[in-house]
């Protein structure tokens, strides 16, 4: 009789540990994961703050390469640009037909766009 008691007892232990560590395995195996994972959540969190900050400079780098006043003062003091005068300018003919190059004066109505033009970029 107590050997049976035994072999009960045995045929339901066995099972109730192997249930119990692969339990213990697994909330170990899951923590660990837990683990890498905030170290992982951690560095991406670094890296977006490197790349927002790398962001930041390049729009303001963007904004100094299309802001107009900026791109007028690198062509006059670094790349040595000037204005062209009034007879260095050719007008074309926007008739169709005859497309020719005139190096006519221009008339008043085009001299007094070309002068705000030239008051527009100066300011």
């Amino acid at each position: 009789m107590e050997k049976d008691k035994k072999g009960k007892i045995g045929k339901y232990y066995l099972p109730f540990l192997v249930g119990f560590l692969s339990i213990f395995i697994s909330y170990v195996w899951e923590s660990s994961e837990v683990i890498t994972l905030s170290y992982r959540v951690n560095e991406l969190k670094k890296e977006l703050i490197s790349l927002e900050n790398r962001n930041c400079n390049l729009k303001v780098r963007l904004y100094r390469y299309i802001n107009l006043a900026n791109i007028d003062r690198i062509a006059r003091q670094e790349k040595g640009m000037v204005f062209p005068r009034s007879e260095d300018i050719l007008f074309l003919n926007t008739d169709f037909k005859d497309s020719k190059i005139s190096s006519k004066k221009p008339t008043s109505i085009s001299s007094k766009g070309f002068k705000r033009c030239l008051e527009k970029v100066a300011s």
